[in-house]
């Protein structure tokens, strides 16, 4: 590489070119943030690794930590703020597994959606397609750490994009539309009145069918129908007092749709969200918590402690953490549950399993295809948990000493399974080839190694067996 990058032009690589490329491949490789700082810890301790251990060290190039004298940061952080020896430069390009030719090529990092300006993906406009967005938006998932791009057009669309951008046909893949705006939305009326089927208005516009139905439900807003879905939710708040926000939308999809976009505030009122309802006082939540919890029980004086979890867990979670004098007061006596255990006759247990795993052990050795002998597998054909786990098997004396016996470990699988494939061999052809033995058992070649040595034995004692 240092003999290559001699044959350059001295002025053909800037040290900002440079940097711009080293950027590309952190992007490639996720080692680049959101705010588009390096991840400087996972990133120093792949590079330790890529290493032999001493060599860093031997050239003067080790890395001990995160700092301003770490080479390696400075290198892809900031090329101008110190000066960084060219072999440096060429270690850091073999652990990006690149060679001098390769790397030329390398495009210039332009941002996780490449470089703007960007389309707009509005099918009802006369841009659509057209350049025109010439700024993004990026955020993050919080969970999963995938950057998202929001793209809005002065056309009013906006749609997101996850990233970083791959491919530069990337660009015209949508994730999701956040908003339609007004060009879309008299686009969608022209359709509507013409007396289009959803399916064709869904296709014409690149949207799925149910969220046409959903915008026609919403659209059709009326006194009567916003009266019937209020009384709907009503009724539904009273059976089910401690019900969700989210349990009403996955159960009444239509009518929660209908509400948020057309009733709203009145919406907020009956049936808040759980931030909504969080952000209430304490002591509001407590009071109402209390009347909840007081009601319950004096219309169903039976109920138990944990009938009541099951049926108000916010309320009895909230008053549990932040009332728990009221709490252990006024909740029902928590009833002691005493289990009828019968002792168990280990000895006849122990020789019940005995017996069961003799009777079984020869039928393994037919099975169509080859299994290892574990207790494991014992556990599954007999149906008994206790041959597979460490609990009760000391209790189970004979049947331990039975299974250590006859068990098998992966080693000697192998060798069983070879054997079967020798048999066949010598019986066909009366050579053994041992590349297509460890073929045929699918042993990768470091393990073969380790029990060619066995099966050279055991060929060498059945032909010896046999001539005799």
């Amino acid at each position: 590489m240092a003999y290559k990058l001699l044959q350059l032009p001295i002025h053909s690589l800037s040290l900002e070119v440079v940097f711009k490329k080293y950027r590309t491949l952190l992007r490639e490789n996720n080692w680049i943030m959101k705010s588009s700082a390096v991840k400087q810890k996972e990133l120093l301790k792949a590079f330790n690794s890529k290493f032999p251990k001493g060599f860093l060290e031997k050239f003067t190039s080790d890395l001990k930590g995160i700092g301003t004298n770490n080479w390696l940061q400075n290198a892809v952080t900031n090329y101008n703020r110190q000066g960084i020896h060219p072999f440096r430069h060429l270690l850091l390009i073999y652990f990006f597994e690149q060679d001098i030719d390769s790397f030329l090529d390398i495009k210039e990092d332009e941002g996780p959606f490449g470089k703007g300006p960007w389309p707009c993906l509005n099918v009802a406009a006369s841009h659509y397609k057209e350049h025109v967005i010439t700024e993004v938006s990026v955020t993050k998932r919080e969970k999963t750490n995938v950057i998202i791009g929001k793209f809005k057009c002065s056309c009013g669309f906006e749609y997101t994009r996850t990233g970083p951008q791959k491919d530069e046909s990337e660009k015209w893949v949508r994730s999701r539309i956040t908003a339609y705006g007004e060009v879309w939305e008299a686009k969608f009326n022209e359709l509507l009145n013409l007396n289009m089927h959803s399916k064709d208005i869904a296709l014409a516009l690149g949207i799925s069918e149910s969220t046409v139905r959903n915008k026609i439900s919403v659209k059709n807003k009326s006194p009567q129908r916003t009266e019937e879905y209020r009384n709907k939710l009503l009724e539904w708040v009273e059976n089910n007092p401690n019900g969700s926000r989210k349990q009403f939308q996955a159960e009444f999809k239509k009518v929660f749709t209908y509400l948020y976009k057309n009733d709203s505030k009145w919406l907020d009122t009956y049936l808040p969200s759980k931030r909504d309802d969080m952000s209430r006082k304490m002591d509001e939540r407590i009071e109402e918590y209390r009347a909840l919890l007081t009601k319950e029980i004096e219309d169903n004086p039976n109920i138990t402690r944990t009938e009541l979890w099951k049926k108000f867990p916010r309320a009895c979670k909230c008053l549990y953490e932040n009332d728990s004098e009221w709490f252990e007061a006024n909740m029902p006596i928590p009833v002691k549950y005493v289990q009828n255990v019968q002792p168990v006759d280990w000895k006849a247990r122990d020789e019940e399993y005995y017996k069961k795993i003799q009777q079984i052990y020869p039928d393994l050795f037919k099975l169509e295809k080859s299994v290892r002998i574990t207790r494991k597998l014992f556990s599954k054909h007999l149906e008994i948990e206790d041959l597979s786990n460490n609990r009760n098997i000391d209790k189970l004396p004979k049947t331990k000493a039975l299974l250590s016996k006859i068990t098998e470990t992966v080693q000697e699988f192998r060798i069983r399974r070879c054997c079967i494939v020798i048999d066949k061999m010598l019986e066909k052809n009366g050579i053994v080839y041992f590349e297509k033995v460890r073929e045929a058992c699918a042993i990768e070649s470091k393990n073969f190694k380790k029990i060619k040595p066995y099966l050279e034995e055991y060929i060498l004692e059945k032909t010896t067996r046999k001539e005799s």
